[in-house]
């Protein structure tokens, strides 16, 4: 596991999400007896490379069958993620938003709200 300190967490439509840093980990809940976080595919890096001093993802939101999240620091990149299928999520959208800093995000019934400093 990547050495950052946990930013986000949430979970529903049978997956959990959590932030550590660059990284976001989709967990497989359909069958709460049995989560399952096997492999790396499981572990996606959003933002490559070594991050700025205070750049990370500024946490997770599930909804709708999608994990979306956002870099905390400019250019402020935010990701949809289809976890419909949890064992095997996937990026399918990204775009720089360049808010500033991000203290925090939600996204309700397909809006985002972004708090920034």
């Amino acid at each position: 596991f990547v050495r950052y300190p946990f930013t986000g967490f949430d979970f529903a439509d049978g997956a959990a999400a959590m932030t550590q840093g660059p990284v976001l980990r989709i967990v497989d809940l359909r069958d709460p007896a049995n989560p399952l976080l096997e492999d790396a595919n499981q572990s996606l890096t959003l933002l490559p490379g070594t991050l700025p001093q205070g750049d990370a993802l500024a946490g997770v939101h599930i909804e709708g069958g999608y994990a979306y999240s956002i870099e905390s620091l400019a250019p402020n990149r935010f990701f949809v993620v289809d976890v419909h299928d949890p064992a095997h999520p996937r990026l399918v959208a990204t775009t720089s938003l360049s808010l500033g800093s991000v203290d925090g995000f939600d996204v309700e019934s397909g809006k985002l709200h972004v708090t920034v400093r």
